[in-house]
């Protein structure tokens, strides 16, 4: 098998993922695809078919949901657990100077755009320390997975690399492929680089990565897929969203090409056949306008020529309606929980139904780069926890004053306790994420029964906890 061979789903995704990510790209991208995402008509020559393109717009729904969608992800930053050894890795991850925390965000958007990313996580013996590398889904072009010691793991992945070698000129580096080949071979992991050298492949590189002097027994690549963490690809979020796009993209092409040859009148004229200068008028075309005078022969008449727009017209309910419908595909999960004819209850069901594809790609997100980080908590011997927890609340809830005080007040009666009232004032975004959950309900109960032990005391006393909320997360006194 060459070393260039694609696995048979990859080929079936491939198509599907440059769809998204050239409309992803906006209008250029897809003006610049011509024929694959606008069909050419019979009749159009070269140029009429360039310029029924460029008079159609392009509206770029799909860039916008995918900008909003990751934006209501990285409202709130993950909540990351690391020993103090691997706080390197938060503000440099990959020895480009890169927070770790705007890594994972390019990472989600990838798997939102296209479906898929992969993380290759390795050790910089010059820096002495670990590094993650971002492969996008196009360069994760075969792989297989065996089970190793009763496991579901990598055997082997070949990744497809775009370097820049600089021979003569130091300015015009060339842009060359290789492809890098990650193994498990007889339990130890394995790298091998091959380049294409005349008509054959040619292997550059072979490494066997050492961790403080010991072989990995696993191949450190993840692949974060739209649902779960595994090698077999899976349709992007906004494939949808992609597709209605293109669509309004089409006939939007379709309606501007309309409206350019009906737009304007068109003046007619019957019965000039009899003036002796017709050939003339052939060639030079009357004037119209407020300015010019015609001269026609007895019987002659004039009109014009309007288009009813009734086909223009069709064409132009059809945009509305596509917009609407990428609307509900793409934006929808950001509604308010709540409209006017909905129960609170309904309105949750919708919610959780709306947002369960974006908590799909965070959980898989979550899960890889925890994967991830306990590989290089390994590598440094480390025993100390690990963990990495993204943003699951999308949406803007936040609560105001009287929210909080009526809140309170329901706790202070014994409608809710005390972790219902934590639970509340997180969600509702007026606790900080990080708030430790035990130590602040155990604080709650604390006050909740020395006020009752107070009123148990005085028996002249019938006031409640006073309810006031202390922004700095202390529980209400």
């Amino acid at each position: 098998m060459p070393i260039d061979s694609q696995h048979k789903q990859y080929n079936n995704w491939y198509a599907k993922a440059q769809k998204c990510r050239t409309v992803s790209s906006g209008e250029e991208a897809v003006k610049a695809a011509g024929q694959e995402y606008l069909p050419r008509s019979k009749g159009l020559t070269k140029a009429e078919y360039e310029a029924y393109r460029d008079r159609g717009m392009f509206f770029g729904a799909t860039r916008r949901t995918i900008f909003t969608l990751v934006g209501s992800i990285f409202r709130r930053d993950p909540i990351i657990t690391i020993p103090t050894e691997l706080e390197y890795l938060i503000e440099d991850v990959d020895l480009y100077q890169t927070h770790l925390f705007s890594f994972i965000k390019e990472a989600t958007e990838e798997v939102i755009t296209v479906g898929r990313t992969g993380v290759l996580v390795d050790w910089d013996n010059e820096a002495q320390r670990a590094k993650a590398v971002n492969y996008v889904g196009e360069n994760i072009i075969n792989w297989k997975v065996s089970k190793i010691n009763g496991v579901e793991q990598i055997e082997w992945v070949m990744l497809c690399e775009h370097v820049d070698v600089y021979d003569e000129d130091p300015f015009e580096p060339e842009t060359i492929k290789q492809y890098r080949l990650l193994s498990l071979e007889n339990g130890v992991y394995t790298v091998r680089v091959y380049r294409k050298e005349a008509k054959d492949f040619q292997l550059i590189e072979q490494v066997t990565p050492t961790i403080q002097g010991m072989t990995i027994p696993y191949v450190p690549f993840v692949i974060i897929n739209t649902t779960r963490v595994g090698c077999n690809p899976e349709d992007a979020i906004v494939n949808d969203l992609v597709n209605t796009n293109l669509h309004h993209y089409r006939f939007s092409c379709d309606l501007a090409h309309g409206l350019h040859f009906t737009s304007l009148p068109t003046p007619w004229i019957a019965g000039l056949d009899v003036l002796p200068d017709v050939e003339s008028r052939r060639t030079e075309p009357m004037r119209v306008g407020s300015q010019s005078a015609w001269l026609l022969p007895q019987g002659a008449t004039t009109g014009m020529l309007e288009f009813s727009g009734q086909g223009i017209g069709a064409i132009a309910t059809h945009l509305s309606e596509t917009e609407r419908k990428m609307a509900i595909l793409g934006a929808r999960i950001l509604d308010k929980p709540m409209v006017m004819s909905e129960t609170a209850e309904a309105a949750t069901i919708r919610t959780q139904s709306e947002t369960a594809a974006l908590v799909n790609v965070v959980d898989a997100v979550d899960r890889a780069f925890t994967k991830c980080l306990k590989w290089i908590g390994a590598w440094h011997n480390t025993t100390q926890p690990i963990d990495l927890e993204m943003n699951k609340d999308f949406i803007n809830y936040k609560m105001n004053s009287l929210d909080v005080v009526n809140l309170i007040s329901a706790w202070q009666s014994g409608a809710i306790n005390s972790e219902a009232l934590f639970y509340n004032l997180q969600s509702g975004e007026r606790l900080a994420p990080d708030v430790n959950k035990v130590d602040y309900i155990n604080q709650l109960d604390s006050k909740l029964a020395e006020h009752k032990a107070q009123q148990a005391a005085d028996t002249g006393s019938t006031g409640n906890i006073e309810t006031g909320f202390n922004p700095d997360n202390a529980p209400p006194s």
